[in-house]
C-alpha cells in the first residue's frame, strides 16, 4: 500500500489567492477569514503548508486557532503567469525582512 509523504513548503497569501509552487490555492477558510483583503492591504504573507510532491494539489494548512488542517485546492489565474520562480520571491522575502511588491514578479498573458 502507498502511503504519501507530505512535505513541508512555503506559500504566499496574496489579494490573488495562496501561491504555492507556480499555482494558485484557495479555500473556504481563506475566503471566510478575508486573507485575500488583508493581503491586498498588508502585501500578504507567508504560510507553511503541508503538500504531497507527486501530487501538491490540494496543499493542506495547519490553523492554529482551531487546531484544524485546512485543505486548498487549486484554482485558474489565467490571466497571471510567473516570470520567476516562487523560491526567488520567498528568497526576497526573507532577505528584505518584509514583504515585497509582487508585480515585476508576474507578466500579463
Amino acid at each position: 500500500m502507498y502511503l504519501p509523504v507530505l512535505l513541508k513548503g512555503l506559500a504566499f497569501v496574496t489579494e490573488n489567492g495562496v501561491l504555492f509552487k507556480r499555482q494558485s490555492y484557495s479555500s473556504s477558510f481563506a475566503i471566510r477569514s478575508v486573507w485575500y483583503e488583508k493581503a491586498k492591504l498588508s502585501g500578504g504573507w507567508l504560510i507553511e503548508v503541508l503538500y504531497n510532491p507527486f501530487n501538491p494539489n490540494p496543499i493542506y494548512y495547519s490553523d492554529s486557532e482551531s487546531s484544524n488542517w485546512v485543505t486548498f485546492n487549486t484554482v485558474n489565474l489565467p490571466q497571471l503567469l510567473w516570470k520567476q520562480d516562487q523560491e526567488e520571491i520567498v528568497y526576497q522575502i526573507a532577505v528584505n525582512g518584509t514583504m515585497v511588491d509582487l508585480k515585476p514578479f508576474y507578466r500579463e498573458k
